[in-house]
């Protein structure tokens, strides 16, 4: 997966709350390159280790 990608998810998370904290936010590499992953806003947290 794309780790850029996924370091701007937080970020996302925080402005997408502002919204609705029942908000989805779904990763789909390029097809036959991995499977799609799939976040609520509500279970990403604004610290920089959220995915381990």
């Amino acid at each position: 997966m794309y780790w850029h990608i996924f370091n701007a998810v937080p970020d996302l998370s925080k402005k997408l709350k502002l919204f609705s904290q029942r908000a989805i936010i779904r990763l789909c590499p390029p097809i036959s390159k991995g499977i799609p992953w799939e976040f609520r806003v509500s279970e990403v947290s604004t610290d920089r280790d959220w995915l381990t």
